[in-house]
């Protein structure tokens, strides 16, 4: 119904302008008419008459040609804020559903080690293992609530507390607590340049960039397969790469998935665990420190996330 609306809105402008286009010639010629019965208008006249008739015709033709685009203009600005609107309400139930699964999965999980504990006599060994799991679902609802609380203070302009930091340890520190969560894969810090070099950052919001992005290289990415993460250092920035050989990210979707709520594919379908809130925190923690983050293709295989951050924090 919508493109009917804007089929007749266009074809109405054009018939609009062939109608005044007519009714100025029909105008034009009765005028001419009219200066040759009248003895007293020179050629003079015929000729400024005519002058004036193509400048109306050209007024027409300019003003509906600048009415045309006009419109043309506000449609497509129409459309794209209607799909904007589409899309956000998508990544919304999106992300209503994968919230609903991510609170229901750790809570179910720890319930029933709970009541295993309580109702089986277990030996030793079963015990450490409920326990553990409990602990790694507990691990993980902290996560998804700490990312909750960063995506609603980043919409409430957060307070950033910036300190001289040597980005290397940081780095060190971050890797060594994914590591704790997921002992078997293993991941290779690479760095050239100065071992200590000094940037500065707010700790603890890239600290959860850092993680964040290796999460979701451990969880997109084969078990056996390589995750790296290369620092190098730039005349004025800094340059950290996060790399794995996981399923790589389409060319369409690599600006989306930095957007609040965005996740790949369809939520109903997905098996992959998230809320589409890590790599929208991830970019307005870059943007906050005047960076900049982007996804391209790692070779052979997988996805390269690349931060560059300047050495020195300027005066926004």
């Amino acid at each position: 119904m919508s493109f009917l609306v804007i089929a007749y809105m266009l074809f109405a402008l054009l018939w609009w302008s062939v109608l005044l286009h007519k009714k100025n010639n029909q105008t034009y010629q009765y005028q001419v008419e009219l200066y040759k019965l009248d003895s007293s208008k020179s050629e003079i006249d015929l000729l400024e008459l005519e002058a004036k008739f193509r400048r109306q015709n050209t007024m027409i033709l300019g003003e509906s040609i600048v009415f045309g685009l006009m419109l043309v203009l506000g449609i497509y600005f129409l459309y794209r804020a209607y799909q904007r609107v589409i899309l956000a309400s998508q990544n919304q139930k999106n992300f209503l559903l994968s919230i609903t699964h991510e609170l229901k999965s750790p809570l179910a999980s720890n319930k029933l080690a709970l009541q295993t504990l309580s109702k089986r006599k277990l030996d030793n060994h079963q015990q450490d293992e409920l326990i553990q799991m409990g602990l790694a679902e507990n691990e993980r609802l902290s996560t998804l609530v700490n990312n909750l609380l960063m995506s609603a203070r980043l919409d409430q302009n957060y307070q950033f507390h910036f300190s001289n930091t040597e980005i290397n340890s940081l780095i060190r520190e971050s890797i060594k607590k994914i590591q704790n969560k997921y002992p078997e894969r293993k991941i290779n810090i690479i760095s050239n340049g100065e071992t200590n070099v000094e940037i500065e950052i707010d700790q603890a919001a890239l600290d959860s960039v850092i993680s964040n992005l290796l999460d979701n290289a451990i969880k997109y990415s084969p078990n056996q397969s390589a995750i790296r993460v290369s620092v190098k250092e730039w005349k004025t920035n800094i340059e950290i790469e996060v790399l794995d050989e996981g399923i790589g990210i389409d060319q369409s979707e690599r600006k989306l998935i930095f957007e609040q709520f965005y996740r790949v594919g369809n939520e109903q379908t997905r098996t992959s665990k998230g809320t589409g809130l890590g790599l929208f925190i991830c970019a307005q923690i870059i943007k906050a420190h005047q960076g900049q983050i982007n996804v391209t293709n790692n070779e052979p295989q997988g996805s390269k996330f690349t931060i560059l951050l300047p050495k020195k924090q300027t005066n926004a």
